[in-house]
Parts: structure tokens; C-alpha cells; sequence
């Protein structure tokens, strides 16, 4: 194979600016915008014009495949199943013809669209990472799941849908392995002459490197091999051996052996008569999600490799994931049951619900057509995130009902708000009073709430260990543990500033990130190795979770001379000390930490010094 000359690369690229301009428009913009956020992080200028132009990708490429399919004339059998001229410059495929007003009308209206998201996007709001990136992630999908369906949104074939989708992630997938190694090559030229030359490199040219490779040289690639025609009848590829054994030898066999590990978990749950876990939930989700991908692979192997396996797997694959959507639905129940309904356990409801419909319609069509999957998809992914039962106004709803429900019955809700109270509450309704008002403070959004406050959140007087909004709420309201220590004194440890000096971490092996410990938090989430509190706030546990719970590996008990210490010099509630003072180091049996602290929140309880909130970092040897 000759390798490719300039002139046949700048050929190329012109190819895919005459196809593509407003494309390739976008992902110049796209990355020019990725490239400043590197020297000017979070700027939301920036930030806007990137997030616009990752949404603009798809959706411009999908609108200019719905244009060709539709309005450029037919191309014949053998005019480039994938758009590209070889190496030697003689041409294996050509360019569709424009289809003139049409097609761009359709580009202009994609633009306009992406202009008014533009302006819509707003970096600095409140509800910006818990609402606006969880829509965006949807729009993001939803555009990529149109391009892979805009030239087939009528009565075409689903053989050429199929191979229409399999060359696309075949030439995306090559084009993310040859960016990777241009990358890696390059880098590591870079590196050398750094260190032989002793230039010093500035460590962000690295990243503007990957953003240079992956924004641009990645998309030219994928245009330049995108199909130049949408029939493929006498073109089609089939499947070669090594894309038939990927998907015989390999991911059915795994998707089958998850199924049973399922499986074998539903027999235990049925004979000990014990609901699951809630993280169940998103294993038959990760699992199902597996099994579907290997489905759309395996759909079309059959008329080229007859075997029992491949035939079987096509035929009883849905009949598989009825009964472990039906395990889905009861582990999300139970937690649902439990803790009220969050953005994360509506989404995993409605990825059951998802599931439960695409299983219905492949056991009970005639057609099985695939193009059902991305369409489907996408629909439930747009209700999911701006539906009128949206995961955000159900969330909500959900926690404020329980929020209002829990204060009545201890007597801590009178004429509509939320009202004093001497009478005791017990540990449960507590924890799940301070869990609602969290949800809210966490989101910025007591807003949903307002009505029932007396007075704004930031008006309620401080109180002891009140560092957040939600601890002052529940001081004033009187809300306790029935029987928990009436702390006579709590404080707030923090560095007097944020410029930690270098810390010594020779020997440590492993970092954790700590983010706002509570020793109320609930573990059943949490998955691999982690730190956490224990329940009485007197020593950090290095934990593994496990089926069914989790296991203890390590306990590190909190040095009580040193917390007195800080307790002496707490006289109004607080103490800064200098940034390194609040390094902790702990030996264990097996292991041994060193605790960067950001910010602790102390308790004494009857003369024993606890922590209730930890943040900041471990590191583990």
C-alpha cells in the first residue's frame, strides 16, 4: 500500500470542506474554543461556544445525511460505498452532489437552532451542573443517536440502516486509534526534546495537542470516510472474520455470563425472600445496555454464519432481559420506597422503562426494526431530561412531599411553613429531614421551598457546627435526635487560606479525593474502594464494597490529642490554622495515611472529640 503524498491529504481535505463546510466550520470553532478554556478555564464564553459547537457535530452532520438521502441524486452501485479516493489517487468513491436550497436551509436551521442554545446557556447559574449538564449529556445523545438514523427516517432498508452504522463506527473507531497513536508519537517527541534540550515545555502543550489531533485531524478522518450513498444492497460488506469473531467469541459469550451472574442473583433474592440492593439497578442496566450493543452487532451475522450461538442469541436475547428489567424495577422500588425519587434514581426508572418497552416490541413484532433502538432512545432520553415529568420537577416534587410529610408528624410544620418546635425527633426522621433540605441547599434550590421558610436560607442565625444552611435550618426549628448528646460545642476547621505547600508523599501508593464525608452518608452507592466516616465520627474506614454491602479493611482512629488541640484553640467555633497544620498522618495495622484536610467539622460528645465532615484528599501506602 502506497502511503498517502500531500497532494492526495490536501486533496482530502478539501474533499470534506466542499461536503461538509459547515461542518468542519464547527469543529474548527469547537476546537479554537477547547484550546483558549485551556489557559482560561471556566471563562463561560468560552465555555458556551464549546459545548455548542460538541452539540453542533452531529446534529449538522445528521441534517447534511438527511439532505443528500433525500434530495441528491442516486448514486450509482459503485460511486464509493465509503465517499474516499485511494492512496494512489485514482477515486474510490465521489461526493454526492449538493442538493442545492434545500440542503442548505436545513444546515441554516441547524445553526439557528445552535445559535439559540447559545444564548439559552447560562455557565454561571445556579442550576448549571445539576441541571443544564445533565441536559446538555441528553442533547448530546440524542444528536448523535439522529445522525445515525437521518437517512433512514422513512420506509428504506434495515440492511442498509445496519450497514450504514457499522461503517460509521468502523471508520470512528479506526480514526480514534490512529488519533491515539499520532498522539501518543508525538507527545513523546515532544517529551524528548524537552528533556534532552532542557527547553521546558510547557506541560499544557500537551493538551492542546490532543485537543489539535482529536478536534480536527479526528473529525477529517471520519468525514472523509463518511458513505458518499445511503443503499448498499450490492455493496455491502458483510462482516469480516475479525468483526464476526469479536462478536461470536467474544461479546456474546460476556453478555451471556453476566446474564447468569443476574440470574443466579435473582434465584438467591427469591430463596431467601430479600429485596435487592439498590446499585442492582444499574448493573442489569450497564448489563442490558452491553447485551443491546452486541445485539445490533450479532444483527445481521446470522445469513453469514449459521450457528447455533449466533442464531440463539438473536432469538431469545429479549426473553433474557424481560426478567432481569422486572429485578430492576423492584431494586429501584425498594430505594424509591425508601428515600423518595432523585435525578439519578428517575433516570435509572426510566432506563428500566425503556427497557421494558424494547422488549416488548421485539417479542411481539412482526418487523424487529432496529432503527426502533436509536429512535426509541432518543425519544425517552429528551422526555427523561424536558418532558413534563422530567427527572428534575419529579425529583423535586418528590423530595419536598417527603420534606413536608416528615415535618408535620414531628410537629415542625404549622400554617404552611416551617415552624419551631421543642418536641424531640427520632434519629431516622432526622437524618431524613437534614437528607431533604441537603438535596435542595446542594442544588442551590431552596427556591422550590421558599414559601415554606420564615425567612431567607442565609438569615437563619448560626448555630454550633452550623457550616451549611441546612445544620442553621434545623437548629433553629429545634430538630434533634431523640436521645443524641445535646453537644455543649462543635467548630469549623479550615486552613487560614488555600495555598497548601508541597506535601511529602513519598511512599504512598494511592490518592483518594474526599468530598464532603458525613458520617450519615448512605454506602450502598458507593462502589470499589473508598473512604468514609464511621457513624459515630470517631475514626476514617478505608472500606471495599461487596455484593450485598461492603467490607471494612481498615480502621484510622483520629488522633485525640491533636483534635483537642484544635478544640483549645476553637474559642469562637472556628479555627484557621497555617494549610499544613491540618496534615494528619495515621498507622494503621496494614496501612497508613496521610490526611490533607480542607475543611472538618468538629463534635465533642460527653469529652470525646468526633468528626462530623471531612473534605479534602488521602493519601494511602
Amino acid at each position: 500500500m502506497k502511503l498517502p503524498s500531500p497532494g492526495f491529504l490536501l486533496n482530502a481535505i478539501a474533499a470534506v470542506c466542499r461536503r461538509f463546510p459547515v461542518v468542519v466550520l464547527c469543529a474548527a470553532l469547537g476546537a479554537a474554543a477547547c484550546l483558549l478554556l485551556i489557559n482560561h478555564a471556566n471563562d463561560p464564553l468560552f465555555t458556551r461556544l464549546w459545548m455548542v459547537c460538541q452539540l453542533g457535530l452531529p446534529l449538522l452532520l445528521g441534517l447534511a445525511a438527511l439532505a443528500e438521502s433525500k434530495w441528491s441524486p442516486p448514486q450509482p452501485p459503485h460511486a464509493g460505498g465509503s465517499g474516499a479516493i485511494s492512496y494512489d489517487g485514482k477515486e474510490a468513491g465521489s461526493v454526492p452532489p449538493q442538493s442545492g436550497l434545500r440542503h442548505w436551509l436545513l444546515q441554516g436551521l441547524g445553526v439557528a437552532a445552535l445559535a439559540a442554545y447559545f444564548f439559552v446557556l447560562d455557565p454561571g447559574s445556579s442550576a448549571f451542573e445539576w441541571r443544564t449538564i445533565p441536559r446538555f449529556i441528553v442533547l448530546l445523545l440524542t444528536a448523535h443517536l439522529f445522525a445515525s438514523l437521518a437517512p433512514y427516517l422513512n420506509r428504506a432498508s434495515v440492511a442498509d440502516f445496519w450497514e450504514y452504522n457499522k461503517r460509521l463506527l468502523t471508520h470512528a473507531v479506526t480514526g480514534a486509534a490512529f488519533t491515539a497513536v499520532l498522539f501518543l508519537g508525538l507527545s513523546g517527541a515532544v517529551l524528548a526534546v524537552d528533556q534532552l534540550f532542557d527547553l521546558h515545555v510547557e506541560y499544557k502543550i500537551y493538551a492542546r495537542l490532543f485537543v489539535l489531533l482529536a478536534g480536527l485531524f479526528g473529525t477529517v478522518y471520519f468525514l472523509f470516510h463518511f458513505p458518499a450513498r445511503y443503499h448498499f444492497e450490492d455493496d455491502s460488506d458483510g462482516y469480516h472474520i475479525a468483526f464476526r469473531n469479536l462478536c461470536k467469541y467474544i461479546l456474546i459469550p460476556i453478555v451471556g455470563l453476566y446474564f447468569l451472574i443476574l440470574y443466579a442473583y435473582g434465584i438467591k433474592i427469591l430463596t431467601t425472600w430479600s429485596l435487592p440492593h439498590g446499585w442492582v439497578a444499574s448493573l442489569v442496566i450497564g448489563f442490558s445496555v452491553a447485551g443491546i450493543f452486541t445485539y445490533l452487532l450479532n444483527y445481521q451475522l446470522p445469513k453469514f454464519d449459521d450457528s447455533a450461538l449466533v442464531r440463539g442469541y438473536g432469538r431469545w436475547f429479549w426473553w433474557a432481559v424481560l426478567p432481569v428489567t422486572v429485578l430492576l424495577f423492584v431494586a429501584i422500588g425498594r430505594r424509591i420506597s425508601d428515600y423518595g425519587v432523585t435525578e439519578q434514581r428517575f433516570l435509572v426508572a426510566h432506563a428500566g422503562l425503556w427497557l421494558a418497552v424494547m422488549c416488548l416490541y421485539f417479542l411481539f413484532s412482526k418487523t424487529d426494526n432496529i432503527k426502533f433502538v436509536p429512535l426509541s432512545l432518543g425519544l425517552f432520553a429528551l422526555l427523561c431530561a424536558f418532558g413534563p415529568l422530567n427527572a428534575f420537577s419529579v425529583s423535586e416534587r418528590s423530595q419536598a412531599d417527603i420534606l413536608k410529610r416528615l415535618l408535620e408528624q414531628n410537629g415542625h410544620f404549622k400554617n404552611g411553613k416551617i415552624a419551631q418546635d421543642t418536641s424531640t425527633v427520632t434519629t431516622a426522621d432526622a437524618q431524613r429531614i437534614e437528607s431533604c433540605l441537603r438535596y435542595f441547599e446542594y442544588r442551590d434550590h431552596f427556591e422550590s421551598i421558599r414559601d415554606w421558610l420564615p425567612m431567607p436560607p442565609d438569615n437563619f442565625p448560626d448555630a454550633p457546627g452550623g457550616y451549611n444552611k441546612t445544620r442553621r435550618i434545623l437548629h433553629w426549628a429545634g430538630i434533634r435526635d431523640r436521645g443524641a448528646d445535646d453537644l455543649p460545642w462543635s467548630a469549623l476547621i479550615r486552613p487560614e487560606n488555600t495555598a497548601f505547600a508541597a506535601v511529602d508523599i513519598s511512599g504512598y501508593r494511592s490518592y483518594f479525593r474526599l468530598e464532603s464525608l458525613s458520617e450519615t452518608d448512605d454506602r450502598s452507592s458507593k462502589t470499589g474502594r473508598y473512604f468514609a466516616l464511621d457513624a459515630e465520627g470517631s475514626a476514617l474506614e478505608y472500606c471495599e464494597s461487596k455484593p450485598g454491602g461492603y467490607t471494612v479493611l481498615e480502621r484510622f482512629e483520629w488522633p485525640q490529642a491533636l483534635l483537642k488541640q484544635w478544640r483549645a484553640k476553637a474559642t469562637d467555633g472556628s479555627y484557621q490554622p497555617a494549610p499544613n497544620d491540618l496534615r494528619i498522618v495515621v498507622t494503621g495495622k496494614k496501612h497508613a495515611v496521610c490526611i490533607v484536610a480542607e475543611e472538618m467539622a468538629l463534635e465533642d460528645r460527653k469529652g470525646k472529640i468526633t468528626v462530623s465532615v471531612l473534605t479534602g484528599g488521602v493519601f494511602l501506602k
